[in-house]
């Protein structure tokens, strides 16, 4: 499996980036110039970490469930944070605590668009976008602190200050910092100095710098429908063509297509079955064993006259590799020999182009319920289906 290779940039797009792969780190000119060199099909999968000088983390209290719900009373109580109007900011819905607040990330909307403009345009599709802050939102509570800055994201609260800020506000969080073992603070030599003595917690890192820190956590995703996390419809493809071969080879074992003339053509027609058998087995582990030949069939599109997957898939993905604005978030192959495909797109006029578009191919297409907008992006479900032939 690929190991993910991290871009930690500047606050714009065109401002000078680090590009962390297992050889070591490079800076490049720019966090474009670094997006464009992994476009390619073959390139490793990418996760895009932005600075989290001018957003933050913070928790609310309701009693809301549904989603639409949630992002109504944060937009309420960001009134009460920020200056502001609360329009101009884009809303993260992150999970709750144990104690039932609602965590939300917040950045300036202008801020957000003007990077998924540049990462559209860069061609490349990320695996993740996400934030310095947002990078120790999934550990218990954490700290990272050099001499340049801190990242801090501690009991629902997440911002980054610089260092010579962080040394002035420090001694205002030591409570909650040093208040037993939950919040771990993550420390270089430089950023053990800033916090001087009496944390007990301090886990000292020799030998490293932020983004090198940041690479062992889990991160939480920025901007979701939008970039991540977010499947490259070019790698899915290769990734799915190879399992539906082998479906075909197992329709041919089993279909009668192999002649066995004598014992000697009889054992490798047997032969040829049974790693049929063990192949399909892996591509799709679940299937009972004395259901792989109807499976097969199937998945193969054989026993009637629809289109079969291979060729539905073949139709799908050009259709999505030529809309540069449209990405694709997840993708089922349902027992109803639909592909079900959750789309992220610019306009719900997008929507019905891509539908005719879907149609045009002599495909059927049936739209999810509720198609709803996120911010800037529409969020969508199409289920696609083989026109009969």
């Amino acid at each position: 499996m690929s190991h993910s290779v991290y871009i930690f940039t500047g606050n714009q797009p065109d401002a000078k980036a680090v590009i962390a792969e297992q050889g070591g780190f490079e800076t490049v000119d720019s966090a474009f110039i670094a997006m464009q060199r992994f476009t390619a099909k073959t390139a490793p999968p990418v996760i895009i970490v932005l600075p989290g000088d001018n957003s933050f983390m913070r928790s609310f209290e309701t009693p809301a469930r549904k989603k639409s719900d949630i992002e109504r009373a944060a937009r309420f109580v960001l009134g009460d944070w920020v200056s502001e109007p609360a329009d101009g900011f884009h809303i993260t819905l992150l999970g709750q605590d144990d104690e039932g607040r609602q965590g939300i990330y917040v950045a300036p909307k202008d801020w957000v668009e003007d990077w998924r403009h540049a990462i559209v345009q860069s061609g490349l599709v990320p695996h993740m976008v996400t934030t310095d802050i947002l990078c120790l939102a999934a550990s218990n509570d954490a700290c990272v602190i050099d001499n340049q800055k801190m990242v801090y994201a501690v009991a629902g609260e997440g911002f980054v200050v610089p260092g010579k800020i962080a040394k002035e506000i420090l001694p205002k969080l030591r409570e909650k910092l040093s208040d037993g073992v939950e919040a771990v603070i993550m420390a270089t030599p430089e950023g053990k100095a800033l916090l001087g003595d009496g944390y007990d917690n301090v886990k000292l890192i020799d030998g490293a710098d932020i983004p090198r820190i940041l690479m062992t956590q889990t991160p939480q995703p920025f901007m979701v429908g939008q970039f991540g996390p977010a499947f490259d419809v070019r790698a899915i493809y290769q990734q799915w063509r190879g399992a539906i071969m082998l479906a075909f080879l197992a329709v041919l074992a089993w279909g009668g297509f192999l002649i066995a003339d004598g014992v000697q053509a009889k054992r490798q027609a047997e032969a040829i079955t049974a790693s049929a058998s063990e192949a399909f087995l892996e591509a799709y582990p679940g299937t009972a064993a004395n259901n792989i030949r109807r499976e097969a069939r199937t998945r193969a599109g054989q026993g009637g006259k629809s289109v079969g997957l291979l060729e539905l898939m073949n139709r799908s993905f050009h259709i999505l590799q030529a809309q540069e604005r449209v990405i694709l978030t997840g993708l089922v192959y349902g027992q109803d020999g639909r592909l079900a495909l959750d789309l992220s797109l610019p306009g719900f006029d997008q929507l019905e182009i891509l539908k005719s578009q879907f149609q045009a191919q002599g495909l059927q297409v049936e739209e999810g319920l509720n198609p709803r907008r996120e911010g800037e992006r529409v969020i969508a479900r199409l289920y696609i289906g083989g026109a009969r032939q």
